[in-house]
């Protein structure tokens, strides 16, 4: 078996959808958007399992709670993602009708309390189809964030804004692996998620998969620090393999 599938099916949580790291909690987020994942796989059986789960613990206004309890634009997105696959319209679209009111001009708020805006949610932007004048510079420090963004820029159709950018993260990694933060010029630490993420990027993008996946696949020899991870590194092997196909 695929190792990264083999760890999501060792970490299905009890009660339904997949845990967010090994003996953690089942998040919804993650379980959301491995569906599309799953579903390339064939694994459809987890996947509709995934999605009558989220049916359950969707919140009464069609909102998804994060790690910290609160509902959040960001997750509620990523449930989006994988319920549209589904045949449950309805909690798709009591999610895609919370989100409808958690934006203005376009830039949402990262929860109800509008207390804040990130750059990674344009990834919700790229989901939902709803467009926003994009950032000059990504202001969130975190690589995997960064990818988030990208993500929904190119879904957004903006190809040459994510070649640009990807052109300034590429000079912040080392052998193929991504950097966990980048901040005032300099990048520091590892994350191997950000490695898959940005891969999966390059390779939508034109430019080849830069060295991530063979970072990747020595990064993560001895297992996986979360499901994010294993989630992208099943993305991102689906992408070479059809590269190469």
């Amino acid at each position: 078996m695929i190792r990264p599938l083999e760890w999501i099916k060792n970490n299905l949580h009890p009660q339904g959808g997949v845990r967010a790291w090994a003996d953690g909690p089942a998040y919804p987020e993650v379980t959301g958007y491995l569906i599309p994942t799953l579903l390339r796989c064939d694994e459809i059986g987890i996947a509709i399992g995934f999605a009558e789960w989220l049916g359950k613990v969707q919140n009464k206004d069609g909102s998804f709670n994060g790690l910290d309890g609160k509902p959040r634009a960001f997750d509620t997105a990523a449930c989006l993602e994988g319920l549209s696959m589904t045949y449950l319209t309805r909690p798709a679209g009591r999610a895609r009708e919370w989100l409808s009111r958690m934006h203005e001009d376009g830039v949402f708020w990262t929860t109800p309390d509008r207390d804040e805006r990130k750059d990674y949610t344009i990834r919700v932007n790229g989901i939902t189809g709803i467009p926003r004048q994009l950032p000059e510079k990504i202001a969130d420090n975190r690589v995997h964030y960064i990818a988030y963004a990208l993500e929904g820029a190119l879904e957004l159709g903006e190809r040459e804004y994510v070649r640009e950018r990807l052109e300034w993260v590429r000079s912040y990694m080392n052998n193929g692996y991504a950097r966990y933060e980048i901040r005032d010029g300099y990048g520091w630490g590892f994350d191997p998620c950000a490695t898959a993420q940005l891969g999966i990027l390059y390779i939508r993008c034109g430019m080849g998969d830069q060295g991530t996946l063979a970072a990747l696949e020595r990064a993560t020899a001895n297992g996986y620090p979360n499901a994010w991870t294993a989630k992208y590194h099943l993305d991102l092997l689906g992408m070479v393999e059809r590269a190469v196909l």
